[in-house]
């Protein structure tokens, strides 16, 4: 299920539209190499570049919060082949996670601009045999962290083979570890910072 605010009450999802809207999540977890990408469709579609695979889901409680209030929201995945709840838990339940919800037109895939794009935080997340349940709050500008990306002494923050990490060869696996990049002789794009010593650094 999932309730629109009324800046989308006109826009239908009808068989028989010929650019019916389509509503894709990303779920951008920490520690996860790529987003988890997923399309309220029947099959999997490319958007924005990406891949959007279809998945069920349903999103419910977006509404347009009193002044003042946190949006609260509620996203289910389906945990039926408990695909979604392995990144969960290999993200430490996926709090703090940034969800971008998407209602794009799917009769123009080629189009970038959505209907409606809105952010959310993973305030805590539930799973059992049927769903993963995110409860969902408003992306709060002040209690996000600046600059986004945290500074790590061992840990690299590139995605492994991105444009960042560069790496070009034949292993396909990465602990993001300064020692498995020297591994892999590519300690010169290492995604860390082995300088800043072990209390790291407040700004």
């Amino acid at each position: 299920m999932i309730n629109l605010p009324s800046s989308l009450v006109a826009v239908k999802n009808s068989l028989d539209s010929d650019e019916p809207a389509v509503v894709l999540v990303q779920i951008d977890m920490p520690d996860l190499n790529e987003p988890i990408r997923i399309a309220a469709n029947e099959v999997d579609l490319t958007w924005s570049g990406e891949t959007w695979v279809a998945f069920p889901f349903e999103v419910d409680n977006v509404g347009e919060p009193a002044r003042g209030e946190t949006q609260q929201v509620v996203l289910r995945v389906s945990n039926i082949t408990r695909a979604v709840q392995g990144y969960v838990d290999q993200a430490a339940g996926g709090v703090d996670a940034d969800v971008t919800l998407h209602v794009i037109n799917a009769g123009d895939l080629a189009e970038t601009e959505t209907y409606i794009t809105l952010l959310f935080r993973v305030a805590g997340t539930i799973c059992d045999e049927n769903w993963v349940t995110f409860n969902l709050t408003s992306a709060d500008m002040w209690r996000r962290t600046f600059p986004k990306n945290n500074c790590h002494k061992n840990h690299c923050s590139y995605r492994f083979k991105d444009i960042f990490c560069a790496y070009s060869g034949v292993e396909t696996t990465c602990d993001h570890t300064l020692s498995r990049c020297r591994e892999l002789a590519n300690e010169n794009r290492f995604g860390g910072f082995p300088s800043i010593g072990f209390r790291g650094i407040k700004e």
